[in-house]
């Protein structure tokens, strides 16, 4: 008899459960947010090469103050003007039946410049190259701030799978009912975009474009079916 009690006991507790089971619908749903960058950077260096360590260095030491000279003067100065590598490297002779000699040395200084107008970018390279650059690392368009573009593409992302959710349940014949879960899957954080570029002195100004930065989402939304 207590045995029997329990069973229908444990009949009863599961019931509830079972009725309150509804179908639902999962969707995943996309975005992406186009804008231009409004901050760039623009790497510059000076080599130079000379018989021995300490006229190459001094000779790079001067053409490096003259290219940070010219960048003042055109409207760039610390701190977003700032070193990023300093070397010094031995100049080897390899010949064919012979043991490489040192026949002198380079030394290098790169500077960073960064920009918060990134049109300005073409005015920089043209200063730095007419004091003397001659080496470049490219440059890179960033957004100094990707959170507002980042809420931006997450938004559409939910919009999107609520609305691709919604196609599927009127395919059933159905309506979409309580949601019971939205997640982020992913978001893209844009990282800096580089362009490659030769250095060359030149009476033209260098055009340059920044293009767009793009950030993208993922979000997946569930719903009842009612």
């Amino acid at each position: 008899m207590r045995r029997g009690l329990l069973v229908v006991l444990a009949v009863m507790l599961a019931a509830p459960l079972v009725a309150h089971a509804r179908n639902t619908v999962e969707a995943t749903g996309e975005a992406e947010v186009s804008l231009p960058p409004d901050q760039a950077m623009l790497s510059l260096g000076v080599t130079t090469d000379a018989p021995t360590a300490k006229e190459a260095l001094e000779k790079n030491a001067r053409a490096m103050t003259a290219v940070v000279a010219a960048l003042a003067q055109a409207g760039f100065t610390p701190p977003d003007v700032a070193t990023r590598a300093v070397s010094l490297t031995p100049v080897m002779d390899h010949r064919q039946g012979a043991e490489p000699m040192i026949v002198g040395y380079r030394a290098n200084n790169t500077v960073q410049v960064k920009m918060r107008d990134p049109a300005s970018i073409g005015r920089a390279l043209d200063a730095g190259v007419a004091a003397g650059a001659n080496v470049s690392g490219g440059i890179a368009f960033t957004l100094a701030d990707p959170r507002p573009a980042e809420t931006q593409a997450l938004k559409l992302a939910t919009q999107d799978a609520q609305r691709r959710a919604t196609a599927m349940a009127e395919a059933l014949g159905m309506r979409l009912g309580h949601i019971v879960e939205v997640r982020a899957v992913d978001v893209e954080r844009p990282g800096p975009r580089y362009e490659t570029m030769a250095v060359r002195a030149g009476a033209t100004p260098t055009p340059i474009e920044p293009g767009l930065i793009t950030v993208r989402a993922r979000a997946i939304l569930k719903a009842e079916l009612r």
